[in-house]
């Protein structure tokens, strides 16, 4: 007897719920030492992105393993429905964030993220309202899952739209991605050219840019790898009334990745990591002897650019002072960031 695709999603939501969560801890870790470090419109956004993750692989445990028709079913049906919801609007809004900032060149505020937050959070759970009245959630006959019923005109008409929902954040993550792609360069000088910074650190700046925007970009390629199968199983679905193998692999294998692939995104985005190096730099400066050999790892992180500035600093202010034009770099960095 072979594998399948329940086998296999059985570990994988576990892993990505994990994964979700570790991402929410460091998010939290980062705000409770300095608040300053995690001042990026997209990184919070991966808040809410985290959350419909843990969401996504909850919910798929949920209705595999409640099999009864009853309220509790209704309520599992509708969980279901609202985690792909929230999943799709989270990521249109991750994706318009970089539109908005690259493509429009409109800055970001802290009002205009708390608005999105809230419209995605509210259109979210309008629609699964909506449908929860229309009576198309609770236990299929067919399937013998909490999946919604299928057997009437409700079924057809919230088929549509996820499949039609599904369809556009696909395809407008993908539009964003090859957009901001191919013009790179422009965008990021444009960008620069309504900052204040300094000038020895243009160059720096201007591939760390590069860097953190082609990395940036993984977050709105997540829902085109998790999603498409989705689209396939809908089309099949409203079409033929049923399902294949492929489809349901691809679909399981789909979903169960959405925590992996927001973990990695997090990971590498380039803000991230000068944030915990920034962190790391004050720690040890606060807790070790300024003239202690521990000071040396300072050195690891000077650049050919830099070296005449660093050199400069060697002779007259000690080791600790390269440690803190790094952190100043850094911090600089990241107040350029704010508004991505």
């Amino acid at each position: 007897m072979g594998v399948t695709v329940y086998q296999v999603t059985d570990v994988l939501h576990p892993i990505g719920i994990a994964l979700a969560s570790l991402v929410l801890l460091i998010i939290l870790i980062i705000t409770i030492y300095d608040r300053s470090l995690i001042n990026r419109v997209t990184l919070r956004l991966i808040i809410i992105v985290a959350i419909a993750d843990i969401f996504t692989h909850t919910k798929d445990y949920l209705i595999k393993n409640h099999r009864t028709n009853d309220s509790l079913c209704v309520f599992y049906s509708a969980f279901t429905y609202f985690s792909t919801y929230l999943y799709c609007f989270t990521n249109i809004a991750v994706a318009y964030n970089f539109q908005r900032t690259f493509i429009q060149n409109k800055v970001s505020t802290w009002k205009f993220e708390m608005i999105t937050w809230l419209v995605v959070l509210i259109v979210s759970l309008g629609i699964t309202i909506v449908f929860w009245l229309l009576g198309t959630f609770g236990f299929d006959p067919i399937q013998k899952k909490c999946v919604g019923i299928t057997t009437n005109w409700v079924f057809l008409l919230r088929g549509h739209f996820q499949w039609v929902l599904c369809s556009f954040t696909v395809l407008y993550c993908l539009g964003v991605i090859l957009k901001i792609h191919f013009g790179l360069k422009t965008y990021i000088d444009t960008y620069l050219n309504t900052k204040t910074f300094s000038p020895s650190n243009e160059t720096k700046h201007k591939e760390q840019m590069k860097q953190l925007i082609q990395r940036g970009l993984l977050y709105p390629l997540s829902p085109i790898i998790t999603l498409t199968p989705m689209i396939a199983y809908m089309a099949r679905y409203l079409l033929k009334n049923d399902s294949t193998d492929v489809i349901q692999w691809l679909l399981g294998i789909g979903f169960g990745l959405s925590g992996v692939l927001t973990f990695i995104a997090f990971c590498t985005d380039l803000t991230l990591q000068k944030a915990l190096k920034t962190i790391y730099y004050k720690l040890i400066n606060k807790y070790h002897d300024n003239n202690s050999d521990n000071n040396l790892y300072f050195y690891n992180d000077i650049e050919p650019c830099n070296n005449l500035i660093l050199m400069g600093s060697k002779l007259t202010s000690g080791k600790t002072d390269f440690g803190a034009l790094l952190i100043r770099q850094d911090e600089e960095f990241i107040d350029l960031t704010k508004a991505l």
